[in-house]
């Protein structure tokens, strides 16, 4: 490490257990781990991490992230921030704010216009990232601007500079090689009725409750293709109840995984591969993992 003072500067902590910051819960450590509270100290903390020759992931909630059994050479930042800001109906926020809690405050405030994504697990930023969709509606589509930490520098973007192309919920091209990161972002929002969006929300969380597994850790594997469902395709091919190890697909949801008996990352793996290849073999689709996969397989 070119400059072991950047470890104390940002209180990193060094062979970190990652499992237990994401929703599966399993995998191995990170060799270094910092958490960021504000935009300033993530662009600082990314600036001196580059200058330090480190790998670096991002993560917020951790919902769609799977740490390798054999741990990640790099650094992970967990982005906590939550500014909140309503400016002239649009809304100012961290990439860092978790999805359910927008909703609820924008409801607060008469706002709308997200509430088809109630229930979602992740943050702000991995929304974006993502490609977040709910029915015809992209979560890209509330989306005005982008801060993103590109190049040394933050930049604004527009959802369209950010590529999502035709993969659907696969996410942004531009932010698929851990080269740039969502710092932040302005969302329109919409005039709603309290009582209106208290109804879009109940209907909304009970839609994704009725297809998320309860009572153990797992995981959203796939992206949706375009005019299609991820979780039916694997559906129609059988996919449900199938095991690798102590990872099991939700009868449920045939795109989730459960880590259903101490399943490892690898076991987590290698059924999304089982998945993505019968899909292909007997249906003639690619499905694009949404997962994030750190370290070596």
């Amino acid at each position: 490490m070119k400059d072991p003072g950047f470890l104390a500067r940002y209180s990193v902590r060094v062979n970190e257990p990652v499992a237990n910051k994401t929703k599966i819960q399993t995998g191995g450590n990170t060799d270094f781990y910092a958490e960021a509270e504000d935009a300033a100290t993530l662009r600082n903390l990314l600036s001196d991490a580059i200058g330090n020759d480190l790998p670096i992931t991002v993560i917020g909630c951790g919902s769609r992230v799977v740490c390798s059994d054999h741990g990640y050479r790099g650094l992970v930042v967990r982005y906590r921030a939550r500014r909140y800001e309503l400016v002239n109906g649009d809304v100012v926020v961290d990439a860092g704010l978790p999805v359910h809690e927008l909703i609820g405050r924008l409801a607060e405030e008469e706002r709308g216009g997200l509430e088809a994504f109630a229930g979602y697990a992740g943050s702000v930023g991995g929304a974006i990232a993502e490609g977040a969709t709910r029915g015809t509606l992209r979560f890209a589509d509330r989306v005005k601007r982008v801060s993103l930490f590109s190049g040394g520098r933050t930049v604004d973007v527009t959802p369209a500079d950010l590529k999502y192309g035709d993969q659907g919920s696969t996410g942004s091209a531009r932010l698929g090689g851990n080269t740039e990161w969502v710092l932040g972002a302005t969302l329109e929002t919409v005039r709603r009725d309290p009582a209106e969006s208290t109804r879009l929300i109940a209907e909304a969380t009970q839609e994704r409750l009725r297809g998320e597994p309860v009572g153990k850790p797992f995981v959203f594997v796939f992206g949706d293709p375009p005019r299609q469902r991820a979780r039916d395709l694997l559906a129609k091919v059988g996919m449900g109840g199938e095991r690798t190890g102590g990872a099991l697909v939700s009868e449920k949801n045939a795109n989730a995984i459960i880590n259903d008996d101490d399943a490892t990352a690898t076991d987590v793996y290698n059924l999304a591969q089982r998945m993505k290849a019968r899909v292909k073999m007997q249906l003639g689709v690619k499905l694009i993992e949404s997962v994030v996969w750190l370290g070596e397989r």
